[in-house]
């Protein structure tokens, strides 16, 4: 089977492990896939990765002032900003003019949607994955700064344009029940080609055979993983910071895996809590590390 697998970026095991473990389950199910994908400069080192899971890279490099400039000028069209960002015109020039037919074509996120009509496939899957709309409606909900009229406009924008996806298109994919559920709540009808394919985990990677079995008041490496520009990502490591490490003995250690971290919380950097950035590879930090802390909130936005 010849799959042509459009992505955002490059897949990874930090930003896009979702792509990266749904690129490996079709190579491993002999599938030939051809990986076409926009990247900057600092996303290089993912591509080299790449190689040994997909047979082609079509690798797409792209500006990111550029990228946010299309984003401004969306703030005047009837587009969202995220899709705006991802126009490129490599990317449309090279789908129109690929003459290549393919068995399944697998677009990777929302904001790509707008490259399916250049796609030459039988069959066109559009993997969601979340509910953008939900998300901003959050965002929204509980914003209090300026900030607030950004995030309604383009949760209003957004509305409009994933119900007009996900009816419009055949084969949906997302990764939650209760996302698929409110899609069809907003849009007021059942959509029923939009297919629930849950984030995946393969335990071989992260067994370990070596692991030390320490003591309870041994245990005082504590982490957290996640891409630091993602706002649920930043509230459960201020909820951590803020809530949990004071109760703690001086001893208890907090390390935080993930990219993009903001000056404003490398300011809460300290003996005891240390910010790791990018690392190669997280399995081998997280290893070395005794309690994972992953906080779930019933609510929207954690308050100090």
């Amino acid at each position: 089977m010849k799959i042509i697998y459009i992505s955002p970026s490059p897949p990874n095991d930090m930003e896009r492990i979702r792509s990266l473990n749904i690129l490996k389950s079709l190579k491993q199910n002999g599938a030939k896939i051809t990986l076409v994908t926009l990247y900057h400069k600092k996303q290089e080192q993912y591509l080299k990765e790449a190689s040994s899971y997909v047979d082609n890279i079509v690798k797409i490099k792209y500006n990111r002032v550029v990228a946010m400039i299309y984003a401004l000028l969306c703030l005047f069209l009837p587009i969202p900003m995220r899709v705006g960002y991802c126009y490129n015109f490599k990317l449309k020039r090279f789908l129109r003019k690929n003459m290549e037919q393919y068995d399944v074509a697998y677009i990777k996120r929302l904001r790509l949607a707008q490259y399916k009509k250049y796609v030459k496939a039988k069959k066109i899957y559009i993997d969601i994955t979340d509910s953008l709309t939900k998300y901003y409606q959050r965002l929204y909900k509980n914003e209090k700064s300026i900030k607030k009229l950004f995030y309604l406009e383009e949760y209003l924008k957004l509305r409009y344009y994933e119900i007009k996806v996900c009816e419009k298109n055949q084969n949906i994919v997302i990764c939650s029940e209760d996302d698929k559920k409110y899609i069809e709540n907003i849009s007021k009808k059942t959509i029923g080609h939009i297919h629930v394919v849950e984030n995946i985990l393969e335990p071989k990677n992260w067994i370990n055979q070596n692991l030390e079995i320490k003591e309870p008041g041994n245990r005082t490496r504590l982490v957290f993983f996640g891409v630091m520009n993602y706002k649920p990502n930043i509230e459960a490591v201020l909820y951590i910071i803020h809530n949990i490490m004071p109760k703690l003995d001086l001893n208890y250690q907090l390390e935080i895996i993930g990219p993009k971290v903001s000056n404003t919380l490398k300011k809460l950097e300290t003996e005891r809590i240390k910010f790791l950035g990018y690392v190669n590879s997280v399995k081998y930090v997280l290893k070395e590390d005794d309690i994972f802390i992953c906080p779930i909130f019933n609510r929207c936005r954690y308050k100090k």
